[in-house]
């Protein structure tokens, strides 16, 4: 395995962080349950995790199911998530995790398409974003800033993490997504029934032209690279994010973000 300055100083920067985080918790280690469909993937993480002292590894699962009950039953203090768990989505999970307020952190590790999942999975309230094709020591780096509070911020989406940390419904890590005007917010909730774009113009009374004109206006404003990338946020984010959001809901608490 090699490594470059940038990953070694990310390495010690996690390392830094457990032993902070376990310090104050006064046990030394950091207690996480690893949730993943993938028998060898799972055991690869239990024993990367299991290779670095500050780390205990008090549990493992395949399906929500199984993660649900492990982790009412252990108690974690983090979960290292997929977001692909078979047929099931670690997005369900990772909503009732983050919807406790005593619940363990979370990172997601994941091969799904960071820019849309990533930001969904931000709003929902995990704590870091790390792809699969990573280092195994920007994994553990990224494991030690959640612990520790902070974030881990996938590159790609370091310009939504500027100024202060907080994240949940409605925020990508502290920064509120660029307000849309209400007849955005309309269209946006129209490209999320999946509808095609001949028959959505037709309902929306516009003509195709105006319509691609309007969702690259939005594509632009909220930071997507394509049409398809805008279409399947917006329907992760209905089935999500917009059932959570309420004005009652207070956000979760403020960490200092880092780039992970």
């Amino acid at each position: 395995m090699t490594s470059s300055p940038a990953v070694d100083s990310a390495f010690q920067t996690g390392q830094a962080a457990v032993r902070a985080c376990g310090e104050r918790a006064g046990t030394g280690r950091c207690r996480l349950v690893v949730v993943d469909d993938h028998v060898v993937t799972r055991s690869g993480f239990v024993e990367l995790f299991s290779s670095h002292a500050e780390f205990e590894v008090v549990g493992e699962a395949g399906d929500v199911r199984a993660a649900e009950t492990l982790i009412a039953s252990v108690r974690p203090d983090l979960v290292v998530l997929d977001l692909r768990l078979g047929t099931e989505q670690g997005l369900d999970l990772l909503s009732a995790l983050t919807r406790a307020t005593t619940g363990p952190r979370v990172l997601v590790v994941s091969m799904l398409e960071e820019l849309v999942f990533g930001r969904v999975a931000f709003e929902l309230g995990a704590r870091g974003y790390v792809t699969k094709r990573a280092d195994a020591l920007d994994v553990v780096a990224a494991a030690g800033a959640v612990w520790r509070g902070a974030l881990a911020v996938p590159k790609r989406l370091q310009a939504d993490f500027v100024g202060t940390a907080g994240v949940g419904p409605g925020r990508v890590a502290g920064q509120q997504r660029p307000a849309l005007a209400s007849g955005a917010r309309k269209l946006l909730s129209a490209l999320a029934t999946g509808e095609p774009l001949e028959r959505l113009a037709d309902s929306l009374g516009v003509s195709l032209a105006t319509l691609y004109t309007q969702l690259y206006r939005i594509r632009k404003r909220l930071g997507f690279e394509t049409l398809a990338q805008l279409r399947t946020y917006a329907k992760l984010h209905a089935d999500y994010v917009a059932k959570r959001e309420s004005p009652g809901m207070p956000d979760p608490s403020s960490a200092r973000g880092i780039t992970g």
